[in-house]
């Protein structure tokens, strides 16, 4: 085969397969010059690069390190057209034993990485065995943001065993999770089942009363926790569990002084060392 037989052939090739070179590069072996000879395993080796590509497409499949690029609003948008059945525009499953691996996984300069838009049921849907079903990163603006146009939930989490939505910030101006009701009077937040603290530092915890929270005179107890340590506008909610001798007539009070709240009977009593208490303390 001389090269310009080669030549054509190629031509014919890529007319057949315009629309796959939009979403692939494929780098052959080898290159022919023309008046020069070529060889037959040269041009078999070009053909097979050519035939890998494309098998690896039909089958949903890339080389490893492939990259797809557009313009426009969307460099890659994906459809599914079927009324029979098909769930899903784009499929995608890891099988790295890395845990930070992601079949998906999208990042963006400025605006979001992954958009998921839907008129009736879920734009994105993340599902794992192990680990987080979506997880989204933010240096600035939102990890996953969710939003609902008309009815149902912005992001919704279902979880077998672990969290079904969990938050987790590193800053102390930050927040975990955030609920916001725009309209004034209504349900920022709703919960279906208890509240679960856990963690060393939790604003919901039991107060023992001891030499080392108690003043010298047995008549306050000071609180000593991050949630109300210099929090003057904290407020604090206690009641007593356990008295260990005698019977208190006026109320439990909770008072802020030199940076701390503490605990005082409204008689005056003396607290009692091992006496215990129920706090919890809402920032504000």
């Amino acid at each position: 085969m001389t090269a310009k037989q080669f030549r054509h052939l190629i031509v014919g090739f890529t007319v057949g397969a315009v629309g796959l070179s939009a979403l692939a590069s494929v780098t052959v072996p080898f290159t022919f010059t023309a008046g020069t000879p070529i060889k037959a395993s040269e041009v078999n080796a070009n053909f097979t690069a050519l035939k890998t590509a494309v098998d690896g497409l039909s089958s949903g499949t890339l080389p490893f390190g492939s990259t797809i690029t557009g313009s426009g609003d969307a460099a890659l948008t994906l459809e599914n057209t079927t009324t029979a059945g098909g769930k899903y525009a784009l499929s995608a499953t890891t099988n790295s034993g890395v845990s930070e691996g992601a079949a998906v996984r999208g990042l963006a300069l400025k605006g979001t990485g992954i958009i998921g838009d839907s008129t009736e049921g879920n734009g994105v849907i993340g599902r794992t065995g192990l680990g987080s079903g979506v997880s989204g990163q933010s240096r600035t603006g939102f990890g996953v943001y969710g939003e609902n146009l008309l009815k149902g939930d912005g992001v919704a989490g279902i979880a077998v065993e672990g969290a079904g939505v969990l938050g987790r910030t590193t800053s102390a101006l930050g927040v975990g999770v955030r609920a916001i009701n725009e309209i004034k009077g209504s349900t920022g937040l709703e919960l279906k089942g208890g509240i679960k603290v856990v963690g060393d530092d939790k604003p919901a915890f039991v107060l023992t009363v001891s030499a080392a929270n108690l003043d010298p005179n047995n008549k306050i107890v000071f609180i000593d926790s991050p949630f109300t340590n210099s929090k003057p506008d904290a407020m604090v909610f206690a009641h007593r569990r356990l008295r260990k001798v005698g019977t208190i007539t006026g109320a439990l009070n909770t008072g802020y002084t030199g940076g701390r709240w503490y605990l005082s009977n409204g008689d005056f009593s003396d607290f009692q060392s091992g006496e215990t208490f129920s706090v919890l303390v809402v920032n504000q």
